[in-house]
């Protein structure tokens, strides 16, 4: 047996500054290459503190939909860091995380984070967290707390020695010799690589060419990478890799180990499919059927949790999810999307060039996003452009005429604004004066900002090419059914 370097979890609310704590420590720029500023899927790194020693770090979404993923990297850990800003104290993901460490039983540190501002104050978080049941020292308690900041480095040392020194305590030690066993971080399926999944190595040596037992499925290790990208043989305790080689999709937080034969690893295992799709779409007025697909597992759950909460924010609609999958939009995707006039969801996924063909002669809509907290407001906005092109479809579209400029062979052309409904180009439209339809005509050609277009919608202004009956200003011309 040996000393391993122990696996910290940084925990907290979204935007308290876990990932620029992070980046303080390994000197890099992580939170710039995070879309919206918020890590949106567990990260594990491993950072060298000098004189042989080093930790390995994982950092872990703090977006309530995230929830899930935060429980699993709080279990894959050996101490964990709570940080909270101070100058906004204990917010709803702070609480999960807080439930999170004690159900891991984790030894932990409250890390008040953004003490350089002005409004900071440390003594009232300390104070509120008395009622999480969390003691820190000089308020009844024993838990450590240090006033950081991760912008401007104060405390950040400190922290990382308390860290080393409760490590210590703890006297983590693993044996490099034994078959490697841990814990999955996340996993993800790439068109071109397969099935990808990130590991925490806790005991063992795992190595490439192994076959490895999960409890949903099974592989061998094909290749393995460690935290920086490089190409890897070994990976000892404490060790974070991304391997390929694995036949199905496993969850977060499933546990594995190294084993000796294909046999042992789960010939008696049928990975999980991870693509559930339903034959028949309940019908109704107010309906909205749904796709979803993302980069990872964990996120396609997060995914799924954060949908069943815009449902309720829209009881008056149905929202169903007909089909959902890890990875890149597929042909299947969109032959499925087809067939149910369903709207595809992607979160951090891609649409291959392979697939595009398959798009040429359907009409599918795909909307594709990188922020998972977006979500809500992608879903509300297609909610209103469905149901408000369907109340504008029964009505009929007019255009009440503001200017006629000129009139040649091929017709008036006309300035207005659509009122009620959508402007067409190709409309037919009665001419309407007086509460009187004295003659009609058809659109030739349809201008918005100057630029032609086929569709004006209500309360936007146009320049139509009218050919028909004279139009004078006033007239209001209406769609003729």
């Amino acid at each position: 047996m040996e000393v391993k370097p122990p696996v910290v979890v940084i925990l907290g609310h979204i935007d308290h500054g876990k990932s620029t704590l992070i980046d303080y420590i390994r000197k890099t720029n992580l939170t710039a290459k995070e879309a919206g500023g918020i890590t949106q899927s567990i990260g594990a790194y491993q950072v060298s503190l000098g004189k042989n020693k080093a930790i390995t770090v994982i950092d872990t979404p703090g977006h309530e939909a995230f929830e899930k993923m935060r429980s699993h990297g709080a279990r894959a850990a050996d101490i964990a860091v709570l940080v909270i800003a101070a100058d906004e104290g204990v917010k709803p993901q702070t609480v999960e995380a807080i439930k999170d460490i004690k159900e891991a039983k984790l030894p932990f540190i409250v890390a008040l984070n953004k003490i350089d501002k002005p409004e900071a104050n440390a003594r009232k978080v300390k104070e509120e967290l008395i009622q999480y049941e969390v003691f820190v020292e000089g308020f009844g308690g024993d838990t450590p707390a240090l006033e950081i900041s991760a912008k401007t480095g104060k405390g950040i040392k400190e922290l990382l020695d308390l860290i080393v020194l409760m490590a210590e305590v703890q006297e983590l030690t693993a044996d490099s010799l034994a078959p490697a066993k841990g814990v999955v971080i996340t996993s993800s399926l790439d068109s071109q690589r397969g099935v990808s999944a990130t590991l925490m190595v806790k005991d063992g040596t795992l190595k490439v060419g192994q076959w490895i037992r999960l409890e949903t499925t099974f592989g061998k290790v094909r290749a393995m990478h460690n935290f920086e990208g490089k190409l890897v043989k070994e990976a000892p305790p404490s060790s974070p890799v991304m391997m390929l080689g694995l036949e199905g999709l496993p969850g977060v937080g499933e546990t594995f180990r190294a084993v000796v034969s294909q046999e042992e690893a789960g010939q008696d295992i049928l990975p999980a499919r991870e693509t559930l799709v339903i034959d028949k779409v309940t019908a109704g007025e107010k309906n909205l059927t749904f796709i979803l697909k993302a980069k990872e597992k964990a996120s396609l759950d997060a995914l799924s949790k954060l949908f069943s909460q815009v449902q309720t924010q829209h009881a008056d609609i149905k929202l169903q999810i007909i089909s959902k999958g890890v990875g890149d939009v597929s042909v299947s995707d969109i032959e499925t999307a087809d067939r149910f006039g369903a709207l595809i969801v992607g979160f951090n996924v891609k649409i291959p060039s392979i697939v595009r063909p398959a798009m040429a002669h359907r009409e599918v809509n795909i909307k594709i996003f990188s922020v998972i907290y977006e979500l809500p407001k992608l879903v509300s906005e297609l909610i209103a452009q469905q149901f408000a092109s369907q109340t504008q479809a029964a009505q009929k579209g007019e255009l009440a005429v503001l200017g006629v400029f000129s009139k040649s062979k091929e017709g008036q052309v006309i300035g207005g604004k659509a009122v009620k409904a959508v402007i067409k180009k190709g409309m037919t439209l009665n001419i309407k004066r007086d509460e009187e339809i004295i003659g009609k005509g058809k659109i030739i050609n349809l201008q918005h900002l100057k630029k032609d277009v086929t569709v004006v919608e209500a309360g936007k202004e146009c320049g139509i090419l009218f050919q028909g009956d004279e139009v004078k200003v006033g007239d209001v011309l209406i769609e003729a059914f």
